[in-house]
């Protein structure tokens, strides 16, 4: 009879420790949504030669990730980067542009 009590107990315990780990697993596991730059993403950088009507603005539409919350912010890195004053590029100007991969 002991054993048959002791047997229950450790199936139970085992039972305990299965839920408890595999739980974990799943909520360790969704800390980083598959969209964020945390999740398997790594910022690059390339250099594009700007074109007669380019603008920041299409530049960060085309570029942004969700690493910035807005356009702006992107804009806001892009100026940064290289050292603009002022949102005004020029055609045949080349600029740094971050982006995730």
């Amino acid at each position: 009879m002991k054993k048959r009590n002791l047997r229950k107990i450790c199936f139970i315990i085992i039972i305990i420790f299965s839920i408890t780990f595999s739980s974990n697993y799943v909520k360790a596991r969704d800390c980083d949504p598959p969209d964020s730059p945390e999740a398997n993403y790594e910022k690059h950088y390339k250099s594009i030669m700007i074109e007669y009507g380019d603008t920041l603005w299409e530049i960060a539409a085309q570029y942004r990730d969700t690493d910035h919350e807005s356009i702006r912010d992107y804009i806001d890195e892009l100026m940064a980067i290289n050292n603009l004053d002022t949102d005004q590029i020029h055609a045949g100007q080349y600029l740094a542009v971050p982006y995730y991969e």
